[in-house]
């Protein structure tokens, strides 16, 4: 972002190039994507959905043996 470009080393025109600032998209909605639900109540059902699925795999891997 420091580095100012001011010729274009493709076609080696000289002053052509202009930085155009970007937009920033950001939202203030109070409607979460999950429905009605709050934040925390999101974040605890992604943690009991994750434990479950390790569990599940754990439960796949304990049977394997490893060979080096």
């Amino acid at each position: 972002m420091s580095i100012k470009l001011e010729n274009c080393v493709l076609c080696e025109a000289t002053g052509s190039l202009v930085r155009v600032p970007s937009t920033t998209f950001i939202t203030t909605s109070s409607k979460m994507r999950n429905g009605d639900k709050k934040v925390g109540d999101v974040v605890k059902d992604h943690i009991e959905t994750s434990k479950s699925e390790l569990k599940t795999e754990q439960e796949k891997l304990k049977g394997i043996e490893y060979k080096q």
